[in-house]
């Protein structure tokens, strides 16, 4: 799965970067014929082009990259135990992938099986065998016989 995320993140960038001036600059207008209006007053995408504002999301994935390598890698190797020692619940919470397996067990999977054997125990078991495949023949053998 990491494989087609990391071809499609790939193309998301590169589209992005020839695009640019497309969604944001000189073709602007062009690009989105009117369905995005912008004031005459707003001049903020052309003063976010100006900044560097289209510079961020790389700076930031530099200065994370910086400080991983500087927290993992090179300089201590003890830093990450150090760090989940120091913060318990952050790193429990985080080791737990945010509780989102117990949080979707909890909302979806019991309730999902709670109906099941509700259908199976309920519907299946009770209405339709105790009438049909076991009902017939359970009112046959104890009702009153003829000679």
């Amino acid at each position: 799965m990491l494989i087609p995320l990391a071809v499609l993140a790939i193309g998301a960038l590169f589209a992005g970067l020839i695009f640019r001036y497309y969604f944001i600059g000189e073709g602007f207008d062009a690009f989105w014929k009117g369905a995005l209006s912008v004031a005459a007053s707003n001049h903020i995408l052309q003063d976010m082009e100006e900044c560097g504002a289209g510079e961020l999301p790389a700076d930031a994935d530099d200065a994370r990259r910086r400080s991983r390598r500087g927290l993992y890698v090179y300089r201590r190797p003890e830093t990450p135990r150090r760090l989940a020692e120091s913060n318990p619940l952050l790193y429990n919470f985080l080791l737990n992938k945010w509780y989102f397996d117990e949080l979707y067990d909890f909302l979806f999977v019991r309730p999902a099986f709670w109906l099941g054997r509700l259908f199976w125990k309920g519907g299946d078991g009770r209405i339709i065998d105790g009438i049909g495949p076991d009902g017939l023949p359970r009112a046959s053998s104890t009702s009153p016989r003829r000679s």
